[in-house]
């Protein structure tokens, strides 16, 4: 509807955009959401297993837009975004990361080392941001003054509430978290958890809050620093209040020679998998690919 009536509603709506930015402040209108539960995987009956989408404003989604891509220009520009995070980012995708890990595995591989990798899985990443802390770490990028205002009044003070075959529940105010299914709130989440890979001394790739350690593992060395690693990712964790969900963690053990040994995160030993599955790909210990095939036949049978 907005493209087709936008030369009559441009005028208004960039009228309404500019008094927001201007004052800092965001409409009612603009910060209740309808969470519309997604199905991922698992019992059905469990809450636990549905992803929460926001329908939020439309109108609200062309601002955000403007002032995300401000946002990200001014990241790029001052060379502030992590190379290990891939989500979200122009030119970078699962395919950018996937590959570039692919290079950092095999290039290990092919010296008759072993690798190790951890596959991390926050608990309700998303949702469990604290606004403060996010907008210190805004401001410590460059985000501040009447932007900055403006994104305090986007997070702040909103409501949501469940809608479920058309019945909805009670509205319930918003403490914490970025809301899902807004077009900005992507962008915050990485400058949340950009300073994340710097904890670590081997290789970490990111594609939002999807996040893999590894790295060679052929000595009691190698293993001990990917343990440190992987505690230091935990303290960095517990200070910004993303804990890990160390029943979704797990290790693969890459390589014939790989001793397969096995890593903790706070005291929980992390399971050891055969084959996992990674931004839609299956990865076995051989780096083969044979269950990803197998899959995509089935599939195509």
């Amino acid at each position: 509807m907005l493209k087709e009536l936008a030369s009559s509603l441009s005028g208004p709506l960039c009228s309404l955009f500019q008094r927001s930015l201007e004052h800092g402040s965001v409409p009612t209108d603009w910060k209740v959401g309808e969470v519309i539960p997604i199905f991922k995987k698992g019992k059905k009956d469990d809450p636990a297993n549905y992803r929460p989408v926001s329908l939020t404003s439309v109108p609200s989604k062309v601002l955000e837009s403007v002032v995300k891509d401000k946002i990200i220009e001014h990241f790029i520009e001052t060379q502030q975004l992590n190379a290990a995070q891939h989500g979200f980012l122009p030119k970078h995708s699962c395919v950018t990361q996937l590959l570039s890990t692919l290079e950092s595995l095999t290039s290990i591989l092919e010296k008759g080392d072993g690798v190790d990798i951890i596959y991390l899985d926050f608990r309700k990443a998303f949702d469990s941001v604290p606004h403060l802390r996010l907008l210190q770490k805004l401001h410590d990028m460059g985000i501040r003054g009447r932007l900055l205002s403006w994104i305090r009044a986007f997070l702040c003070g909103r409501e949501q509430r469940v809608m479920v075959s058309g019945t909805p529940s009670s509205w319930a105010s918003v403490a914490s978290g970025i809301p899902q299914g807004t077009v900005l709130g992507p962008t915050l989440f990485l400058a949340y958890i950009n300073d994340l890979p710097n904890c670590v001394n081997n290789f970490i790739k990111m594609f939002a809050d999807d996040a893999k350690l590894f790295g060679k593992a052929a000595s009691n060395t190698d293993h001990e620093q990917l343990q440190a690693d992987l505690h230091a990712l935990t303290e960095w964790a517990g200070k910004w209040l993303l804990p890990f969900n160390t029943a979704k963690c797990c290790s693969l053990h890459l390589g014939s020679g790989n001793p397969r040994r096995s890593y903790l995160i706070q005291g929980t030993e992390l399971e050891q998998k055969v084959v996992e599955k990674d931004l839609g790909v299956m990865v076995d210990q051989q780096l083969k690919f044979r269950e990803q095939a197998s899959a995509a036949v089935s599939k195509g049978n």
